[in-house]
């Protein structure tokens, strides 16, 4: 048996995993009526190599996003940016301990990483908030800038779970599409016959008033039918009979 360990060659490159996020991200399905769980089909779920670059990638980015920022770093993260503005032209080293402070107080409670990674944007020019590169960034600016980088961050903390998390499914064979189409020709051919019965159920307004014509034309025809001589005259007499009567009782 071999003492050797697995190499490591196997595995693929962090940064190489974290270049692939949004489009593992994009594999996933959302479950119908819960937002927040996931799924996604076995040939289209990430590897065992992957999944292991995944996990060491959320480890380090919860790490950053947890890790406190030194004062002493955040100083010089600051100072590198603001040394080719207003900072070594002049200017005393009590008011550039101020502009310092400034920037650092309005940094408070942002990570170290965030702090860094919006400096090193400040430098390069490619910021994510809009700024005039005539003019150094305001404390403001260099803090909005810092939670923005912290946002995309945690943003990519969340999508990374969301893969690791998701469930994986088995995509349906030919069988089980057979059985699924035979459900639903079933359940439209009920559909259709039990919308057929409630039409019949409940007739349009003009075959109503059609059939009460009907109707009418055929009372009509049976009281023709029976108003011949015979049976009018009885009825005459009847009524004779009555008026007499109902006149004595009135008396």
């Amino acid at each position: 048996m071999s003492n050797r360990l697995p190499s490591m060659r196997t595995l693929p490159a962090l940064s190489q995993v974290e270049a692939k996020i949004p489009e593992l991200r994009g594999r996933l399905v959302p479950v119908d009526g819960q937002p927040n769980r996931f799924c996604v089909r076995r040939d289209r779920a990430v590897t065992t190599a992957e999944r292991q670059a995944l996990c060491a990638v959320a480890e380090r980015l919860e790490l950053e996003r947890k890790a406190p920022a030194d004062r002493n770093a955040v100083d010089v993260v600051i100072s590198r940016v603001l040394l080719g503005f207003e900072m070594g032209r002049g200017r005393e080293d009590v008011s550039n301990e101020i502009l310092v402070h400034e920037y650092i107080k309005g940094l408070a409670g942002i990570p170290l990483f965030a702090i860094h990674g919006a400096g090193e944007r400040f430098r390069s020019g490619e910021t994510i908030i809009t700024w005039n590169r005539a003019f150094r960034p305001s404390p403001a600016e260099f803090a909005e800038e810092a939670r923005r980088g912290l946002f995309l961050h945690n943003l990519k903390l969340v999508h990374v779970r969301q893969i690791l998390d998701a469930e994986v499914v088995e995509p349906p064979s030919e069988t089980d599409r057979a059985k699924v189409e035979a459900i639903a020709a079933n359940w439209r051919e009920t559909r259709a016959t039990t919308d057929a019965e409630r039409e019949r159920a409940h007739p349009a307004p003009a075959e109503v008033a059609q059939a009460r014509e009907a109707h009418l034309h055929h009372l009509g025809a049976q009281l023709r039918d029976a108003a011949d001589g015979a049976t009018l005259g009885r009825l005459m007499g009847r009524l004779d009979a009555k008026v007499p009567r109902q006149g004595a009782e009135v008396a």
